[in-house]
């Protein structure tokens, strides 16, 4: 009889423990959800207060010489980043203005140099890459302290960024594609990088939302997101294999 109830005791306790460790795994589950509604919020405030994405009118594409193809990659903006100047010894400095302003000239030197190239080749079709990596995130505890502003205002920013960008670059093209990789580390959510839904547990993975409903209006443009650490498609009938690269050791 004695040994009965010792192993009912000991069944109970066992219980009691199993209950414990699930309120406070339901406790641990109602505190992300409220962080995840949060951060819902405070995305959709950060996009209500972006302009609007101008939409260039196209210019026309003459059709002389042999016909190649453009690629542009894009990458490493770590939007939200601030570099102060007094601390890089007057060499560079970075915000969002900054990045801005390289972006829209970016995107009027590579029409440049397209128009240089055209008076050789027809160039109707531009091939986009994204690596990455669009936002600083708050990966690192200093980011945290020094980013311009949180995490979703950064999200929103880089979103218009980015669709603004392809926007520019496809007035030179008949056909822009575009393809994002979402797997990197600095828009990673959690704490050590993962193999396992990388690019679906991202930051990235709005950035690239938003750009996409920004460039739905953009017929000449096409968007594909990959889920992959590794994506391997063509362009012009060479296969081409591409990730972030944060794997690759030095």
């Amino acid at each position: 009889t004695d040994l009965g109830i010792g192993d009912d005791l000991q069944r109970l306790r066992a219980a009691m423990a199993r209950i414990r460790s699930l309120e406070r795994h339901q406790a641990e589950l109602k505190q992300a959800r409220g962080e995840a509604l949060l951060f819902n919020d405070e995305l959709l405030a950060a996009l209500s207060r972006l302009p609007p994405v101008p939409m260039p009118r196209p210019i026309k594409v003459p059709r002389v010489g042999s016909e190649v193809a453009a690629v542009l990659m894009l990458g490493d903006w770590h939007i939200g980043e601030v570099i102060n100047v007094d601390e890089m010894e007057g060499f560079n400095a970075f915000n969002l203005d900054i990045a801005t302003r390289r972006l829209n000239r970016l995107a009027e030197k590579f029409l440049e140099w397209i128009a240089i190239q055209r008076r050789g080749y027809r160039i109707t079709r531009c091939y986009v890459v994204g690596l990455g990596d669009f936002i600083n995130g708050d990966i690192h505890p200093e980011y945290t302290a020094t980013n311009e502003f949180p995490v979703p205002v950064a999200v929103s920013h880089a979103g218009r960024l980015l669709a603004e960008c392809i926007s520019r670059v496809a007035t030179g093209f008949e056909t822009v594609l575009v393809d994002l990789i979402g797997a990197d580390n600095h828009g990673r959510l959690s704490l050590k990088p993962q193999s396992k839904e990388a690019a679906a547990n991202n930051f990235n993975y709005l950035v690239y939302e938003i750009a996409k409903g920004i460039l739905a209006r953009q017929s000449r443009v096409q968007v594909r997101c990959h889920l992959p650490l590794r994506v391997q498609f063509e362009i012009e009938g060479r296969s081409v294999l591409i990730e972030h690269g944060h794997g690759t050791k030095a």
